[in-house]
């Protein structure tokens, strides 16, 4: 059966820890079905406390003018702590439909996003390129991470290739060229992301050579730029750097590329390391690939007596069993632990987000015109999130800049 069509009715399923599975699943998937992302906006109106998993999924989707009634509805009527998740699809919306619709949408948007927006829309080849070379000065003069401005960078790339004005001729260059300081210049940054919108898999191998750079931001941009090109060359390319000290971002890279290779690549790399962290990214790989292959390996997972933490895996194991339709005689289990723990993410996810973002990000906005002062602090691109989350600021609250 067809990925898509066998996790589909799971996606808004009435059991939550399925929906959970179904819904972390699809954030990996290489494609999906054009319905869902209204669809799963629909159920996220309606069901406010678990709002953000919908939501979640729903980023990681191409967002159309058919989603916008739906959208603009839900914005309306949803909570103050999940109306950030809402604005973050918003932002997601092409370039012409926030334009054409900024009447229903323009409340939402700050004016200097305006302003941007229109003159993006206006500018020239020339135009673009020096508006992208002012940006990527401006990121590497600051101490701090500036998720704006490296949003609004992004975004002029999307306005060239979308206009067919990405120049590829100096990208190897770029990519393989001496780094004068520790970190990857913005300038090679944005050159993997590029690579990644246009799916270019000449870049393959020098893409892949730069998983020896411990940098976090650069390892998701090159993991989204490599799972983009679906293609078993990136699965050979990037097995080796899967094996090495850090390896959680190849490992995933080979987890988001959907083939029989990539699933038999995961199998092996789970049996060659006994490293229970590595482990468990290699067995939600598996699982998200909804591939019967990867049974024998979540099942000897499953019934090692110590797991990590790192991920709810009875939540993996209850949902991938589930949906592959398989028996096992400790669903039942599976199931109870994963109820319990979805009730406790539920409880802390619908504490008022406002309370916990205060002390870091210098307002506590509400999206209709008006904030209230704090104090910020200043963090770096690869800082941890001060909300306390362990994950890097620019994964976690950054994001919702």
């Amino acid at each position: 059966m067809n990925i898509l069509h066998q996790i589909d009715p799971y996606l808004t399923s009435d059991d939550i820890v399925i929906r959970h599975f179904a819904l972390n699943a699809v954030s990996t998937f290489p494609s999906f079905k054009p319905e869902w992302p209204g669809r799963l906006i629909h159920a996220a109106m309606h069901d406010k406390r678990d709002a953000p998993s919908y939501l979640l999924a729903v980023e990681k989707m191409a967002i159309g003018e058919s989603d916008l009634p739906v959208l603009v509805d839900a914005l309306s009527k949803a909570r103050l702590e999940n109306q950030h998740l809402f604005i973050r699809i918003v932002m997601k919306l092409p370039l012409d439909v926030k334009l054409a619709n900024r009447e229903q949408i323009g409340r939402w948007l700050s004016e200097e996003e305006w302003a941007f927006l229109t003159t993006l829309k206006a500018a020239t080849k020339e135009e673009l390129y020096r508006m992208l070379q002012v940006a990527l000065e401006e990121l590497e003069s600051k101490d701090e991470y500036d998720d704006i401005l490296y949003s609004q960078s992004k975004r002029i790339v999307q306005r060239q290739v979308e206009l067919g004005f990405a120049d590829t001729s100096g990208f190897l260059g770029i990519l393989e060229g001496p780094q004068k300081d520790e970190w990857m210049s913005y300038k090679g940054i944005i050159t993997v992301y590029t690579i990644g919108l246009l799916k270019d898999s000449s870049f393959i191998p020098a893409l892949a050579r730069l998983f020896e750079r411990d940098e976090d931001i650069l390892q998701e941009e090159l993991c989204a730029a490599l799972i983009a090109c679906q293609s078993d060359e990136v699965v050979r390319a990037v097995e080796p750097f899967a094996r090495s000290k850090d390896a959680i971002f190849p490992i995933n890279t080979i987890a988001g590329t959907h083939s029989d290779l990539a699933v038999a690549t995961l199998k092996n790399l789970y049996g060659d390391t006994s490293d229970l962290d590595y482990q468990a990214y290699m067995i939600q790989g598996l699982a998200t690939q909804l591939s019967a292959e990867g049974r024998p390996e979540i099942e000897h997972y499953m019934n090692d007596e110590y797991h990590t933490s790192i991920f709810d895996n009875e939540e993996m194991a209850y949902g991938y069993f589930n949906i592959m339709g398989f028996d096992h005689p400790k669903l039942e289990q599976w199931e109870r632990k994963a109820r319990g723990s979805n009730e406790r993410f539920l409880k802390s996810f619908n504490e008022p987000l406002s309370t916990a973002l205060k002390s870091f990000t210098g307002t506590t906005k509400s999206y209709s015109g008006t904030s209230e002062p704090a104090v910020s602090t200043k963090v770096g691109r690869n800082d941890p999130c001060p909300c306390g989350s362990g994950k890097k600021y620019k994964k976690c609250h950054g994001n919702e800049s």
